[in-house]
């Protein structure tokens, strides 16, 4: 089950509202078939996590994968396509 186009098409069709990242509804945003209104106060936040099983930890692919991944989240970042912070790590 895709809950996400679920809550999206929930919300197209005026049965509810959500509160969803900006990635997340991006393109429906852009086509106009939501409005989206930043939430300003409280400031809301989360953490993306890389989440690897200790068996592959090691082996290669998975190596160059976890070095990949923390330069395409500052290209993406950096370019305006994810509207995130990096922490200092990335």
């Amino acid at each position: 089950v895709d809950s996400l186009s679920t809550i999206i098409n929930m919300v197209m069709e005026g049965k509810a509202y959500s509160i969803l990242t900006p990635s997340a509804i991006q393109k429906e945003a852009s086509q106009g078939r939501v409005r989206t209104v930043k939430i300003i106060d409280p400031v809301i936040t989360r953490s993306v996590v890389l989440a690897v099983n200790p068996k592959d930890e090691r082996s290669p692919a998975v190596s160059a994968i976890r070095n990949l991944i923390p330069r395409v989240v500052r290209t993406l970042i950096e370019s305006g396509h994810w509207s995130a912070t990096a922490p200092e790590r990335v």
